[in-house]
């Protein structure tokens, strides 16, 4: 005996369906906002390097004391650029 197969076959009214316009680019907005996260991301973690030490002047550097051997400089800035680097920016490229 063979196997019947069954095409369930729905069609998709015009009114349901969401037409995201994208740029030349192909990026849509979800695209656009992981990007700038990213880049918010990098740019925080650069902030937070600076320490009053080198001249630095970003102002939550000083309430955590330490200058570069700090917490801030010495644990949350890399990873807060490896984390935009390689896992927000590439996901905003990636994305669909």
């Amino acid at each position: 005996m063979s196997k019947k197969e069954f095409k369930n076959k729905v069609k998709a009214s015009p009114e349901k369906m969401v037409i995201v316009p994208e740029t030349p680019l192909g990026f849509n907005r979800k695209n656009y906002i992981l990007f700038g996260t990213g880049l918010v991301l990098i740019i925080l973690g650069f902030l937070f390097l600076t320490s009053p030490v080198f001249g630095g002047g970003f102002p939550f550097v000083h309430p955590f004391k330490g200058g570069v051997d700090g917490w801030l400089t010495m644990n949350l800035a890399p990873v807060m650029l490896v984390f935009g680097y390689c896992v927000v920016i590439p996901a905003a490229i990636i994305v669909k």
